[in-house]
C-alpha cells in the first residue's frame, strides 16, 4: 500500500443540519496524487452516515482541489481548467492561451498542456478540438498548428 503524503479535510452539511467531516488521504499512484484513503465521520450527535451522504462527497473534486494546490494553480489564471469542464468561455480561453504558450516554448503543444494542468492527453486533444471549434485557435494547417501564422508575426 502506498504511503499516505498529503491529507485535507472537507466538511459536509446535509440539509437537515447534520455535518461530517470528510477526510481524504493522498498518495502518489503512478507519479500522481490520487485518493487512497477516505474517511467519513459524524459531528453531530445521532447522525449516522447514510448511503447519501457517500454519495455526495467527491474524491474526484478533492483531488483536484489538491492537485491545483500542489502544482500553485488553485488561484491562478488556470482555475477554470480545475472544475468541471463545461467549455465555458475561461476554460476555451486558458486553453488557448496554454496551446499558445507551449508553442512558443517550443514544446509538444498537448504534452506541455497535459503537465501543467495534469489532466490526460486524449482529455487535451479533445479540448483543443472544441476551442478550434469555437473559434478560440484558428484551423490547423496539415500537420502544422494553426496558431503558427500569428505566433510568428
Amino acid at each position: 500500500m502506498n504511503e499516505v503524503v498529503k491529507t485535507s479535510t472537507e466538511t459536509y452539511t446535509e440539509p437537515d443540519g447534520s455535518q461530517y467531516e470528510v477526510a481524504y488521504g493522498y498518495s502518489y499512484v503512478g507519479g500522481r496524487l490520487e485518493v487512497t484513503k477516505v474517511q467519513v465521520s459524524s459531528h453531530t450527535p445521532n447522525a449516522i452516515v447514510t448511503q447519501k451522504v457517500l454519495r455526495t462527497i467527491s474524491p474526484k473534486t478533492a483531488t483536484r482541489t489538491l492537485r491545483a494546490e500542489v502544482s500553485g494553480l488553485a488561484s491562478s489564471e488556470l482555475a477554470p481548467l480545475m472544475s468541471k469542464w463545461e467549455a465555458t468561455p475561461q476554460q476555451l480561453e486558458t486553453i488557448a492561451c496554454l496551446y499558445r504558450e507551449a508553442y512558443s516554448l517550443g514544446e509538444s503543444l498537448e504534452k506541455h498542456i497535459a503537465r501543467r494542468i495534469n489532466r490526460p492527453m486524449s482529455t487535451i486533444n479533445r479540448w483543443i478540438g472544441i476551442a478550434r471549434s469555437e473559434g478560440y485557435l484558428r484551423p490547423a494547417k496539415s500537420t502544422r498548428g494553426g496558431e503558427i501564422d500569428v505566433l510568428t508575426q
